[in-house]
């Protein structure tokens, strides 16, 4: 291969974003994968394809390969937008990954509102992770600055989160402006999938349910 031409990684790297415009998830997913284990462990992604590929593999809850994606871009980065859309996919995968990693995931998101005060899908995953440490107060106080439905409902769209994580976002905002029956569908909902915080989902539910008791 000659100086200058793209080498085998970001090859894979651009093959993956054609099979995932196609629909070939399962051979996308590969090739990303692929594509994480040639490259140089310091090398960035393509900026044009980094949050494509991150969002690829938070939906295929393949949260190691959303962080590969993401390495190195956000502190890269002077445009505000571009940092807190990036900032905001960092801590969603790191969020998804347990309880382990959710401080990482909270200054991510504390970042992303630096840069974009009111983004709305910073102020959910922070008030989420937030509940998920016990700070239920503080974590409604934050959801209830996402206003309007369809803030929730872009929020949800654009970030290709897997199925569970976006039943506990759309819950906690439901608790947040008081439609009880909303957010204990969507926090039944949130506890179907295995995982790190299915439990958390289970016992939310549980007290939403004995705050609604005489």
């Amino acid at each position: 291969m000659q100086a200058g031409e793209p080498g085998e990684g970001h090859l894979l790297v651009v093959l993956a974003r054609a099979q995932a415009m196609a629909s070939q998830h399962r051979e996308a997913l590969e090739s990303y994968e692929r594509a994480a284990s040639v490259l140089d462990a310091h090398a960035l992604i393509a900026e044009v394809d980094a949050l494509p590929m991150a969002r690829f593999a938070l939906q295929s809850g393949r949260y190691a390969l959303a962080l590969r994606a993401l390495s190195g871009h956000a502190d890269a980065t002077s445009r505000p937008l571009t940092r807190a859309a990036l900032r905001v996919a960092e801590g969603h995968a790191l969020q998804a990954m347990g309880p382990a990693s959710v401080e990482q995931a909270i200054a991510a998101y504390r970042d992303a509102l630096r840069a974009v005060p009111e983004h709305a899908s910073a102020l959910l995953g922070l008030a989420l992770a937030l509940h998920r440490q016990g700070a239920r107060d503080a974590a409604v106080a934050i959801a209830k600055r996402v206003r309007d439905p369809s803030q929730l409902d872009q929020s949800l769209l654009e970030n290709a989160l897997p199925a569970s994580e976006r039943s506990a976002r759309a819950a906690l905002w439901r608790d947040s402006i008081a439609d009880v029956s909303a957010a204990r569908a969507a926090w039944h909902e949130a506890m179907q999938a295995p995982g790190p915080w299915r439990e958390h989902a289970r016992t939310t539910l549980l007290e939403l349910d004995a705050r609604q008791r005489p």
